[in-house]
């Protein structure tokens, strides 16, 4: 696998691709783990973002009979900002959670799907994914690095609506499914 483009609609080898991730996440200092479980991907790593200080838990799946690479991120909300939610008349959390979806949605990059829990919007999940005929080193880590960006600005704006600066959503870990 080469770092030219490929055709539209190419579908890359799946075992090179797995060594290919595999091998960049090494080099470049990344923790993970390897999920062998996941009867819907022909691999699964839980990747610790960023590098070194590993704060979120990303998941990068080969889905079965797709061409493209998912990375999936899990947050739930935070118990600083649960609370303050939690209280909010249901106007103010559709506004908040409408801001949260604007935000994730703005530039196209990046999906959310939200779960709510008891009134409140409890966690969601954001995602990406890199088509085989565009996929890149590069391209696989500015995917990464746009995740868990997205996931600094839904930080900051709970911050901003809520307060609870300092401690923002945390990661579900491993319970990522339906990639995309």
């Amino acid at each position: 696998m080469s770092e030219d483009r490929i055709e539209p609609g190419t579908r890359l080898d799946d075992e090179k691709l797995d060594k290919k991730v595999r091998g960049w996440l090494d080099e470049a200092g990344y923790s993970s783990k390897k999920v062998t479980d996941d009867k819907d991907a022909i691999f699964h790593y839980i990747v610790k973002y960023p590098a070194g200080k590993g704060d979120a838990n990303v998941h990068v799946v080969r889905p079965e009979n797709r061409s493209l690479i998912a990375l999936v991120m899990g947050v739930q909300l935070s118990p600083k900002h649960k609370e303050p939610y939690s209280n909010l008349d249901n106007g103010d959390k559709r506004r908040i959670t409408h801001r949260l979806r604007r935000t994730a949605f703005q530039e196209g990059h990046t999906g959310f799907a939200g779960k709510i829990e008891e009134g409140i919007l409890a966690r969601w999940q954001l995602d990406t994914q890199i088509y085989d005929d565009a996929f890149s080193q590069h391209a696989f880590f500015t995917s990464l690095r746009r995740l868990y960006t997205k996931h600094l600005l839904l930080i900051e704006v709970l911050n901003e609506e809520l307060g609870g600066i300092g401690q923002g959503p945390t990661s579900t870990g491993p319970d990522i499914r339906g990639y995309i």
